[in-house]
């Protein structure tokens, strides 16, 4: 049986999220009051301990800078480490497609009702990423039928790797 090892650091740079949406468990805030130390967090964190590092939580890209100077920096120290950032992928444009693809850093697409339109037009722009990307689709019972047409969408847009998320505050009865 093979059991994989790998250890995963979750960053969580910020709560501000651009999104509001109703199901999210996160206490959203509007204004981050606590600043990420980017260069203090490369200086504590061990990175022997770990394989992986996935930005996390509110909306990463808001802190697009950090992120750049966190890679950067560990790339460094690691060149091996695995990246991935998961995000509702509102702020992406061609600029930081290009970087995530000349890094090779893996993303995953989290789907809301608040930026289900937004994301249809950049499709596009994620197909240059096409091989680098996993689809978080996250559905209520009353847009079921709209997660299934996403499939559908982002599918022949040669996107592969989905993974399909009931809300879980949902009314399913």
């Amino acid at each position: 049986t093979y059991f994989c090892s790998m250890k995963i650091l979750d960053l969580y740079l910020t709560q501000v999220c651009n999104l509001n949406c109703d199901y999210c468990y996160v206490d959203v805030v509007k204004k981050w009051t606590t600043q990420f130390p980017a260069e203090e967090f490369i200086e504590k964190i061990d990175l022997i301990k770990y394989d992986h590092i996935k930005f996390f939580w509110g909306e990463p890209l808001l802190e697009w800078d950090k992120i750049i100077n966190i890679y950067n920096s560990v790339i460094k120290k690691k060149p091996k480490m695995l990246f991935t950032i998961v995000s509702n992928w509102i702020l992406l444009n061609e600029k930081k497609a290009e970087w995530i693809l000349k890094n090779s850093i893996e993303i995953i697409i989290s789907i809301h009702p608040g930026s289900r339109k937004n994301i249809y037009r950049k499709v596009d722009l994620l197909k240059i990423l096409w091989n680098k990307i996993g689809i978080y689709i996250i559905f209520n019972p009353k847009d079921f039928k709209v997660a299934i047409k996403d499939i559908i969408f982002f599918s022949q847009a040669w996107i592969k790797n989905f993974c399909f998320a009931p809300e879980i505050y949902g009314d399913w009865n």
